[in-house]
């Protein structure tokens, strides 16, 4: 295309230019004067300076902020055919369909710890049975109780605030657990604790059209996922790589 400047034989474009003096003049109440576009003119033409100087002293790979604005603007790149593209209700129901349960709203627990007292090997086998053979809470406490077990509100509560009394693992196994489940034992310090589910709320997901937006949302969030992580595999096959830490593999 036209060039508005030469820099050792390579172009400025004009379209760049032209963008340029676009962007002033939009911020400007009075028109445009030649100066103003000499001076924008100048303006790219340092620019210009400044990165090759950069490139030419390694900047790129010394400065922490100049790498990451660099992989930043990459992975705009890679990602902008997914950004510009507009799925259809039919896409994007199907892709909501598979995904449900990802857009629904937390389950509300009630949760009941035990603390097993002298948890050995032995006394932690008994109580796993007695779970398995259906024993209740109070049974329980009665039978294996006698160490105090950390506080938990005693009402229904979302995974989420479960997770801050039970630590991730806990609630993780409490989130696929049925009203009367029980899930442990857990090892926090010198205690072993198992959590019953006394009671449980699931909720529905939301229909396509309440959620449309957020499904849309996590549609394009994913697929740019998708096409970044497509991007990088390309970009490693042009590439000679020897990892030489011990378990690192391509992911």
């Amino acid at each position: 295309g036209e060039a508005a400047a030469l820099i050792d034989g390579e172009a400025i474009s004009k379209a760049e230019f032209d963008r340029a003096v676009a962007a002033l003049a939009t911020a400007k109440r009075n028109p445009l004067t030649q100066a103003d576009r000499a001076k924008i003119l100048n303006r790219l033409i340092e620019e210009e300076l400044l990165v090759r100087r950069a490139l030419e002293i390694g900047l790129a790979k010394s400065d922490r902020s100049v790498r990451a604005a660099m992989v930043n603007a990459m992975v705009a790149q890679a990602t902008s055919p997914v950004a510009a593209r507009q799925p259809g209700d039919a896409e994007l129901r199907a892709w909501y369909e598979e995904r449900k349960d990802f857009f629904k709203p937390q389950p509300l627990l009630r949760v009941a710890p035990l603390a097993v007292a002298d948890p050995t090997p032995s006394r932690l086998e008994e109580a796993t049975q007695a779970i398995a053979e259906g024993r209740g809470v109070d049974a329980m406490r009665d039978q294996f109780g006698g160490s105090a077990a950390p506080p938990l509100p005693d009402g229904l509560l979302p995974l989420s605030k479960i997770k801050d009394y039970v630590g991730g693992e806990a609630a993780k196994a409490l989130s696929a657990m049925p009203a009367g489940g029980w899930a442990g034992p857990f090892r926090v310090d010198d205690l072993a604790l198992f959590y019953a589910v006394v009671e449980r709320r699931d909720s529905p997901a939301p229909s396509f059209q309440e959620a449309r937006a957020r499904i849309a949302a996590a549609w394009r969030r994913s697929e740019a996922d998708k096409a970044f992580r497509e991007y990088l595999d390309w970009l490693e096959s042009r590439a000679r790589v020897v990892r030489r830490i011990e378990g690192a593999r391509s992911p």
